[in-house]
């Protein structure tokens, strides 16, 4: 097996993500976010030139998503298939194939946020890098050897991760990850400097945030640590102007969890 980088196929794979887009319009009546994923994503990552889709879906409609992709895509490694996992080969100008998640299963954090930090992370793409160069010539040790690496990035509680695993869960929209993630004492600071406290009183701020602004993401560009506190700039964007544009985050991270969450203008 031979690989090249990421950046050699990366214009046709998002050709075709666009091109399943509109396909997925127009079979589907839910909403749905299909996500360009794995190496041909990243111009850095080291791929042999196939196309990783991730197409997630709302719980309640996996089932009749899965129904109505059979009858278009070809079904692949069935016997991966669970409760929460579908998997399908897609014809297309490169090797592609769609793994089908509802959203905020295990599948799906662990598709998502794996590739979220790894795309963020020049680091992290080089050990993705030299484990795919070190088993070439064993595929099944090379996915065992992922499998465990991005077991690694689900698991880590550096105050780094906890900060990308917290951002994560804002773009995802997934209350009870960012819960999980509060401490008791969770402080949350906005732009304007007005604060919440305690992880309720803060859980359910951004319960009505989510629910009038959904399209709100925050992308991290320089991510900077001093101990337990994790200063980040980026840029967040939103249908609404007045929360899009530059913007600086502070995240002081206690035993894995984030007790303080502060924003701030760009």
């Amino acid at each position: 097996m031979t690989v090249r980088p990421g950046s050699d196929f990366l214009s046709t794979a998002q050709a075709i993500l666009r091109h399943e887009r509109d396909r997925l319009t127009v079979l589907l009546s839910c909403p749905y976010d299909l996500v360009l994923v794995g190496g041909s994503s990243l111009p850095g990552a080291l791929t042999k030139g196939d196309v990783d889709l991730h197409l997630r879906i709302p719980p309640a409609d996996f089932a009749a998503v899965v129904t109505t992709l059979r009858s278009v895509y070809q079904v692949v490694h069935p016997e991966i298939w669970q409760a929460t996992l579908a998997t399908f080969s897609v014809e297309a100008a490169l090797p592609t194939g769609v793994a089908v998640t509802p959203a905020g299963s295990e599948h799906d954090v662990r598709f998502t946020r794996t590739w979220e930090r790894m795309a963020a992370d020049p680091a992290l793409v080089q050990t993705y890098n030299d484990i795919k160069l070190r088993h070439l010539g064993d595929p099944d040790e090379y996915e065992r050897q992922k499998s465990a690496f991005f077991d690694s990035l689900l698991k880590d509680d550096s105050p780094r991760s906890v900060a990308y695993a917290f951002n994560d869960c804002i773009n995802d929209r997934d209350l009870a990850g960012l819960s999980a993630l509060m401490t008791d004492d969770h402080t949350f600071v906005d732009a304007a400097g007005a604060a919440i406290t305690g992880k309720a009183a803060c859980a359910e701020a951004w319960r009505s945030f989510f629910a009038a602004f959904p399209d709100y993401r925050n992308e991290f560009v320089t991510v900077n640590v001093d101990g337990g506190t994790v200063t980040v700039t980026g840029y967040s964007t939103c249908s609404e102007p007045a929360l899009a544009g530059p913007a600086r985050w502070t995240a002081t991270v206690v035993d894995g969890r984030v007790s303080r969450w502060q924003v701030t203008d760009g």
